[in-house]
Protein backbone atom coordinates (compact mmCIF):
# COMPACT_ATOMS: atom_id res chain seq x y z
CA UNK A 1 0.00 0.00 0.00
CA UNK A 2 1.59 3.70 -1.06
CA UNK A 3 2.51 3.14 -4.55
CA UNK A 4 -0.16 1.44 -6.48
CA UNK A 5 2.03 -1.20 -7.65
CA UNK A 6 -0.31 -4.31 -8.53
CA UNK A 7 2.91 -6.22 -8.86
CA UNK A 8 4.01 -4.91 -5.25
CA UNK A 9 3.05 -8.45 -3.53
CA UNK A 10 4.13 -9.53 -0.02
CA UNK A 11 6.98 -11.85 0.01
CA UNK A 12 7.99 -11.88 3.63
CA UNK A 13 8.72 -9.46 6.98
CA UNK A 14 11.49 -6.52 7.02
CA UNK A 15 10.56 -5.75 10.39
CA UNK A 16 6.99 -5.76 12.08
CA UNK A 17 3.90 -3.06 12.27
CA UNK A 18 2.93 -1.59 15.30
CA UNK A 19 -0.23 0.48 16.67
CA UNK A 20 1.59 2.94 19.64
CA UNK A 21 -1.05 4.60 21.65
CA UNK A 22 -0.78 7.21 24.57
CA UNK A 23 -3.63 7.97 26.73
CA UNK A 24 -3.97 10.75 28.78
CA UNK A 25 -6.17 12.13 31.19
CA UNK A 26 -6.33 15.84 32.71
CA UNK A 27 -7.31 16.82 36.46
CA UNK A 28 -10.52 17.02 35.29
CA UNK A 29 -11.12 13.39 33.98
CA UNK A 30 -11.45 14.04 30.45
CA UNK A 31 -9.77 11.32 28.41
CA UNK A 32 -7.88 11.43 24.69
CA UNK A 33 -5.72 8.96 23.18
CA UNK A 34 -3.36 9.47 20.15
CA UNK A 35 -1.99 6.40 18.30
CA UNK A 36 0.58 6.46 15.79
CA UNK A 37 0.19 3.27 13.18
CA UNK A 38 2.59 1.56 11.25
CA UNK A 39 0.63 1.89 8.25
CA UNK A 40 0.15 3.59 4.46
CA UNK A 41 -3.04 5.55 6.32
CA UNK A 42 -5.84 5.47 7.83
CA UNK A 43 -9.51 4.06 7.20
CA UNK A 44 -12.51 5.83 7.54
CA UNK A 45 -14.30 3.12 8.47
CA UNK A 46 -12.11 2.85 11.90
CA UNK A 47 -14.73 3.88 14.42
CA UNK A 48 -13.99 3.89 17.72
CA UNK A 49 -17.26 3.64 19.55
CA UNK A 50 -16.13 2.60 23.23
CA UNK A 51 -16.96 4.26 26.31
CA UNK A 52 -14.58 6.61 27.08
CA UNK A 53 -12.53 6.93 24.12
CA UNK A 54 -14.55 7.37 20.76
CA UNK A 55 -13.68 9.09 17.00
CA UNK A 56 -13.92 12.34 19.29
CA UNK A 57 -11.47 11.99 21.43
CA UNK A 58 -9.02 9.51 19.56
CA UNK A 59 -6.14 10.72 17.00
CA UNK A 60 -5.38 7.76 14.40
CA UNK A 61 -2.07 8.66 12.95
CA UNK A 62 -0.37 6.77 10.40
CA UNK A 63 3.31 6.64 9.25
CA UNK A 64 2.40 6.94 5.98
CA UNK A 65 4.66 3.56 5.25
CA UNK A 66 4.35 2.71 1.71
CA UNK A 67 5.37 -1.26 2.58
CA UNK A 68 2.62 -2.07 4.70
CA UNK A 69 -0.42 -4.01 3.71
CA UNK A 70 -3.24 -2.83 1.56
CA UNK A 71 -6.93 -3.61 0.71
CA UNK A 72 -8.35 -2.02 4.18
CA UNK A 73 -9.17 1.59 3.19
CA UNK A 74 -12.53 0.93 1.69
CA UNK A 75 -12.03 3.43 -0.84
CA UNK A 76 -12.28 2.16 -3.88
CA UNK A 77 -9.56 4.29 -5.26
CA UNK A 78 -7.54 2.03 -2.99
CA UNK A 79 -8.54 -0.83 -3.45
CA UNK A 80 -7.63 -0.93 -7.14
CA UNK A 81 -4.11 -1.66 -6.86
CA UNK A 82 -5.28 -4.23 -4.45
CA UNK A 83 -7.76 -6.22 -6.01
CA UNK A 84 -10.03 -5.52 -3.55
CA UNK A 85 -10.95 -5.10 0.01
CA UNK A 86 -9.65 -8.23 2.94
CA UNK A 87 -11.38 -7.77 5.82
CA UNK A 88 -8.87 -9.78 7.73
CA UNK A 89 -6.49 -7.08 6.90
CA UNK A 90 -8.72 -4.28 8.09
CA UNK A 91 -9.82 -6.66 11.43
CA UNK A 92 -6.15 -7.11 12.09
CA UNK A 93 -5.05 -3.55 12.19
CA UNK A 94 -8.31 -2.56 13.96
CA UNK A 95 -7.85 -4.77 16.52
CA UNK A 96 -4.00 -3.90 17.06
CA UNK A 97 -5.52 -0.28 17.02
CA UNK A 98 -7.47 -0.88 19.83
CA UNK A 99 -5.75 -3.15 21.80
CA UNK A 100 -2.96 -0.62 21.69
CA UNK A 101 -5.37 1.78 23.10
CA UNK A 102 -6.81 -0.29 25.90
CA UNK A 103 -2.71 -1.19 26.80
CA UNK A 104 -2.23 2.59 26.86
CA UNK A 105 -5.06 3.07 29.11
CA UNK A 106 -4.17 0.38 31.78
CA UNK A 107 -0.79 2.17 32.12
CA UNK A 108 -2.29 5.54 32.84
CA UNK A 109 -0.32 6.94 35.67
CA UNK A 110 0.97 10.56 36.90
CA UNK A 111 3.14 11.80 34.53
CA UNK A 112 6.04 14.67 33.96
CA UNK A 113 5.96 16.04 30.50
CA UNK A 114 8.63 18.19 28.55
CA UNK A 115 8.31 19.05 25.05
CA UNK A 116 11.22 20.72 22.65
CA UNK A 117 11.46 21.91 19.09
CA UNK A 118 14.59 20.56 16.80
CA UNK A 119 15.53 22.00 13.77
CA UNK A 120 16.92 18.30 11.89
CA UNK A 121 18.82 21.00 9.65
CA UNK A 122 21.73 18.33 8.13
CA UNK A 123 18.85 16.06 7.56
CA UNK A 124 17.91 17.14 3.84
CA UNK A 125 20.63 17.46 1.52
CA UNK A 126 22.53 20.86 0.67
CA UNK A 127 20.31 20.88 -2.58
CA UNK A 128 16.86 20.55 -0.81
CA UNK A 129 17.80 23.25 2.00
CA UNK A 130 17.23 26.15 0.28
CA UNK A 131 13.89 25.27 -0.38
CA UNK A 132 10.84 25.49 1.57
CA UNK A 133 11.23 22.26 4.02
CA UNK A 134 10.03 21.96 7.17
CA UNK A 135 12.79 21.05 9.35
CA UNK A 136 11.56 21.14 12.56
CA UNK A 137 11.29 17.90 14.63
CA UNK A 138 8.77 18.53 17.77
CA UNK A 139 9.88 15.91 20.61
CA UNK A 140 7.97 15.61 23.85
CA UNK A 141 8.82 13.29 26.88
CA UNK A 142 6.74 11.65 29.20
CA UNK A 143 8.26 10.89 32.35
CA UNK A 144 6.34 8.69 35.66
CA UNK A 145 6.18 11.41 38.18
CA UNK A 146 6.38 8.93 40.77
CA UNK A 147 9.83 7.04 39.95
CA UNK A 148 11.15 9.86 38.14
CA UNK A 149 11.80 7.19 35.24
CA UNK A 150 10.75 8.20 31.79
CA UNK A 151 8.17 5.62 29.60
CA UNK A 152 7.48 7.20 26.47
CA UNK A 153 8.35 10.09 23.68
CA UNK A 154 6.33 10.95 21.25
CA UNK A 155 7.94 13.20 18.28
CA UNK A 156 6.73 14.63 14.58
CA UNK A 157 9.18 14.56 11.67
CA UNK A 158 7.32 15.95 8.03
CA UNK A 159 9.40 13.16 5.75
CA UNK A 160 8.13 10.49 3.51
CA UNK A 161 8.70 6.71 4.24
CA UNK A 162 9.96 5.76 0.99
CA UNK A 163 12.97 4.46 1.74
CA UNK A 164 11.67 1.19 0.14
CA UNK A 165 10.71 1.18 -2.70
CA UNK A 166 7.85 0.05 -5.01
CA UNK A 167 10.05 -2.69 -5.85
CA UNK A 168 10.11 -4.13 -2.52
CA UNK A 169 8.14 -7.59 -1.40
CA UNK A 170 9.04 -6.97 2.04
CA UNK A 171 6.36 -6.02 5.33
CA UNK A 172 8.07 -2.99 6.71
CA UNK A 173 7.71 0.45 8.67
CA UNK A 174 10.24 1.80 6.75
CA UNK A 175 12.41 4.41 7.79
CA UNK A 176 10.10 5.93 11.12
CA UNK A 177 9.87 2.14 11.85
CA UNK A 178 13.06 1.87 12.04
CA UNK A 179 14.02 5.17 13.98
CA UNK A 180 11.00 4.05 16.57
CA UNK A 181 12.69 0.55 17.20
CA UNK A 182 16.16 1.67 17.48
CA UNK A 183 14.74 3.73 19.94
CA UNK A 184 13.23 1.44 21.60
CA UNK A 185 16.00 -0.97 21.61
CA UNK A 186 17.96 1.53 22.86
CA UNK A 187 15.87 2.65 25.99
CA UNK A 188 15.81 -1.00 26.77
CA UNK A 189 19.30 -1.63 26.67
CA UNK A 190 19.00 1.61 29.16
CA UNK A 191 17.14 0.11 31.62
CA UNK A 192 18.81 -3.23 31.33
CA UNK A 193 16.43 -5.98 29.48
CA UNK A 194 16.70 -7.22 26.29
CA UNK A 195 12.88 -7.39 24.96
CA UNK A 196 11.69 -8.85 21.55
CA UNK A 197 10.34 -5.67 19.40
CA UNK A 198 7.02 -4.69 21.00
CA UNK A 199 7.52 -6.09 24.48
CA UNK A 200 9.49 -3.33 25.61
CA UNK A 201 7.97 -1.05 28.35
CA UNK A 202 8.93 2.37 26.85
CA UNK A 203 7.28 3.08 23.65
CA UNK A 204 8.40 5.67 21.18
CA UNK A 205 6.39 7.18 18.60
CA UNK A 206 7.61 8.50 15.53
CA UNK A 207 4.88 10.19 13.93
CA UNK A 208 4.78 11.82 10.49
CA UNK A 209 3.79 15.95 10.18
CA UNK A 210 3.19 18.23 7.30
CA UNK A 211 5.53 15.48 4.84
CA UNK A 212 3.73 16.51 2.22
CA UNK A 213 6.17 14.94 -0.68
CA UNK A 214 9.19 15.60 1.43
CA UNK A 215 11.56 13.12 0.17
CA UNK A 216 15.12 12.55 1.74
CA UNK A 217 16.92 12.44 -1.09
CA UNK A 218 16.40 14.52 -4.77
CA UNK A 219 15.41 12.56 -7.25
CA UNK A 220 17.40 11.43 -10.23
CA UNK A 221 16.73 10.30 -13.37
CA UNK A 222 17.91 5.98 -13.96
CA UNK A 223 18.59 6.29 -16.62
CA UNK A 224 21.31 8.65 -16.70
CA UNK A 225 21.89 9.72 -13.15
CA UNK A 226 21.34 13.26 -13.61
CA UNK A 227 18.59 15.14 -11.06
CA UNK A 228 15.05 15.48 -12.62
CA UNK A 229 13.59 18.22 -13.70
CA UNK A 230 12.63 19.63 -10.43
CA UNK A 231 9.01 21.36 -11.08
CA UNK A 232 7.76 18.54 -13.28
CA UNK A 233 9.63 15.32 -11.24
CA UNK A 234 10.38 13.64 -15.00
CA UNK A 235 13.36 12.72 -17.21
CA UNK A 236 13.36 13.74 -20.69
CA UNK A 237 10.19 14.92 -20.41
CA UNK A 238 8.85 11.33 -19.46
CA UNK A 239 8.27 10.49 -15.33
CA UNK A 240 8.65 6.59 -15.57
CA UNK A 241 12.81 7.27 -14.89
CA UNK A 242 12.51 9.76 -11.77
CA UNK A 243 13.62 8.01 -8.45
CA UNK A 244 14.27 9.53 -5.38
CA UNK A 245 16.47 6.67 -4.23
CA UNK A 246 17.45 7.55 -1.05
CA UNK A 247 21.31 7.73 0.66
CA UNK A 248 22.47 4.07 1.23
CA UNK A 249 23.64 1.78 -1.48
CA UNK A 250 20.29 0.19 -1.03
CA UNK A 251 17.09 0.71 0.10
CA UNK A 252 17.65 -1.55 3.27
CA UNK A 253 20.45 0.76 4.21
CA UNK A 254 18.64 3.96 3.36
CA UNK A 255 15.88 2.81 5.46
CA UNK A 256 18.55 2.21 8.23
CA UNK A 257 20.26 5.62 7.00
CA UNK A 258 17.31 7.60 7.28
CA UNK A 259 15.83 6.18 10.53
CA UNK A 260 19.16 6.55 12.28
CA UNK A 261 18.96 10.08 11.46
CA UNK A 262 15.70 10.66 13.14
CA UNK A 263 16.73 8.31 16.02
CA UNK A 264 19.30 10.88 16.68
CA UNK A 265 16.97 13.95 16.54
CA UNK A 266 14.75 12.18 18.92
CA UNK A 267 17.24 11.19 21.27
CA UNK A 268 17.22 13.47 24.62
CA UNK A 269 19.69 13.37 27.09
CA UNK A 270 18.59 14.00 31.06
CA UNK A 271 20.47 16.56 32.34
CA UNK A 272 18.94 16.55 35.41
CA UNK A 273 20.17 12.82 36.63
CA UNK A 274 23.63 12.77 34.56
CA UNK A 275 26.55 10.60 36.37
CA UNK A 276 29.84 11.96 35.60
CA UNK A 277 33.28 12.14 37.14
CA UNK A 278 34.72 15.36 38.22
CA UNK A 279 38.45 16.07 39.63
CA UNK A 280 38.66 12.08 40.35
CA UNK A 281 34.94 12.42 42.15
CA UNK A 282 32.05 10.70 41.06
CA UNK A 283 29.23 13.16 40.99
CA UNK A 284 25.72 13.79 39.17
CA UNK A 285 23.97 16.30 38.15
CA UNK A 286 20.53 17.93 39.91
CA UNK A 287 16.94 18.76 38.65
CA UNK A 288 17.16 22.69 37.92
CA UNK A 289 16.91 25.24 40.57
CA UNK A 290 17.80 28.70 40.59
CA UNK A 291 20.34 30.16 42.93
CA UNK A 292 21.33 33.09 41.14
CA UNK A 293 20.53 35.53 44.00
CA UNK A 294 23.45 34.97 46.13
CA UNK A 295 26.20 36.77 43.26
CA UNK A 296 27.41 40.09 42.98
CA UNK A 297 24.91 42.56 41.95
CA UNK A 298 25.13 45.10 39.25
CA UNK A 299 22.66 47.68 40.31
CA UNK A 300 20.98 48.47 43.61
CA UNK A 301 20.50 45.62 45.75
CA UNK A 302 16.90 44.58 46.20
CA UNK A 303 15.41 41.84 48.63
CA UNK A 304 18.82 41.66 50.87
CA UNK A 305 20.03 39.20 48.66
CA UNK A 306 24.35 39.13 50.24
CA UNK A 307 27.13 37.70 48.03
CA UNK A 308 28.30 34.04 48.91
CA UNK A 309 25.32 33.37 51.06
CA UNK A 310 24.79 29.63 51.68
CA UNK A 311 21.47 29.52 54.53
CA UNK A 312 19.34 31.81 51.80
CA UNK A 313 16.52 34.58 52.54
CA UNK A 314 14.07 34.16 55.05
CA UNK A 315 11.68 35.90 52.71
CA UNK A 316 12.31 33.92 49.52
CA UNK A 317 12.35 30.63 51.62
CA UNK A 318 8.92 31.70 52.46
CA UNK A 319 7.65 32.34 48.82
CA UNK A 320 9.83 28.65 47.82
CA UNK A 321 8.07 26.73 50.19
CA UNK A 322 4.63 28.39 48.35
CA UNK A 323 5.44 27.20 45.15
CA UNK A 324 7.47 24.37 45.33
CA UNK A 325 9.23 23.20 48.63
CA UNK A 326 12.55 21.21 47.76
CA UNK A 327 13.13 18.02 49.07
CA UNK A 328 16.36 17.18 51.02
CA UNK A 329 17.95 15.63 47.98
CA UNK A 330 17.77 18.44 45.69
CA UNK A 331 19.02 20.44 48.78
CA UNK A 332 21.65 18.10 49.17
CA UNK A 333 22.52 18.34 45.24
CA UNK A 334 22.66 21.86 44.75
CA UNK A 335 24.98 22.12 48.09
CA UNK A 336 26.55 24.61 49.35
CA UNK A 337 23.92 26.87 46.82
CA UNK A 338 21.14 27.46 48.65
CA UNK A 339 18.17 27.14 46.17
CA UNK A 340 16.31 30.45 45.79
CA UNK A 341 13.58 28.84 43.61
CA UNK A 342 12.76 25.11 42.86
CA UNK A 343 12.33 26.26 39.34
CA UNK A 344 12.62 22.09 38.10
CA UNK A 345 9.44 20.59 39.90
CA UNK A 346 7.62 24.19 40.39
CA UNK A 347 6.07 24.23 36.95
CA UNK A 348 4.86 20.37 37.00
CA UNK A 349 3.85 21.44 40.85
CA UNK A 350 1.34 24.21 40.32
CA UNK A 351 -0.10 22.83 36.59
CA UNK A 352 1.63 25.63 34.96
CA UNK A 353 2.44 23.76 31.47
CA UNK A 354 2.53 25.79 28.24
CA UNK A 355 0.42 24.52 24.94
CA UNK A 356 1.66 23.34 21.94
CA UNK A 357 0.25 22.53 18.59
CA UNK A 358 1.45 20.22 16.34
CA UNK A 359 0.34 18.98 12.70
CA UNK A 360 0.03 15.33 12.46
CA UNK A 361 -0.24 14.05 9.18
CA UNK A 362 -2.00 11.41 7.20
CA UNK A 363 -4.71 10.56 10.38
CA UNK A 364 -8.32 10.05 10.86
CA UNK A 365 -9.01 10.03 7.34
CA UNK A 366 -7.04 10.00 4.23
CA UNK A 367 -8.37 11.28 0.70
CA UNK A 368 -4.99 12.24 -1.24
CA UNK A 369 -3.30 15.21 -1.31
CA UNK A 370 -4.02 18.83 -1.36
CA UNK A 371 -2.18 21.08 -3.29
CA UNK A 372 -1.19 24.39 -1.89
CA UNK A 373 -1.53 27.70 -4.07
CA UNK A 374 2.26 27.95 -4.82
CA UNK A 375 2.47 24.32 -5.82
CA UNK A 376 -0.43 25.12 -8.37
CA UNK A 377 1.14 27.58 -9.90
CA UNK A 378 4.47 25.71 -11.58
CA UNK A 379 2.23 23.82 -13.58
CA UNK A 380 1.12 27.92 -14.87
CA UNK A 381 -2.38 27.43 -14.19
CA UNK A 382 -4.26 29.39 -12.13
CA UNK A 383 -6.50 28.29 -9.14
CA UNK A 384 -8.83 30.21 -6.90
CA UNK A 385 -7.51 30.13 -3.52
CA UNK A 386 -11.51 30.87 -2.11
CA UNK A 387 -12.88 27.65 -3.60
Amino acid sequence: MGYAEASQKTAGIHMRLFARAFAFRDAEGRSAAFVNVDAGMISPMMKLKAQLYTEANVLLSATHTHSGPGGYHGYTLYAISTLGYFADTFNTLANGIARSIELAHASLRPTKTAIQLRTAGQFWPSSLRAHNTDRDMTVVKLVDANSGKPFGMLNWFAVHPTSMNNTNLLISGDNKGWAAQAFERFMDYQAGTNTLPGGQRFVASFANANEGDSQHRRPRCMDTGEPCDIATSTCGGKAKHCVASGPGKDMLDSTRIIGLKQFGRAMYVDMSNQQLTVNGRRVRTCPPAMVFAAGTPTVRAVFDFTQGDTSGNPFWNLVRGILSKPNQEQINCHSPKPILLNTGYALADNGMTGAKVVLSGVSNLYSSYVTTFEEYQVSGDKVDVNN
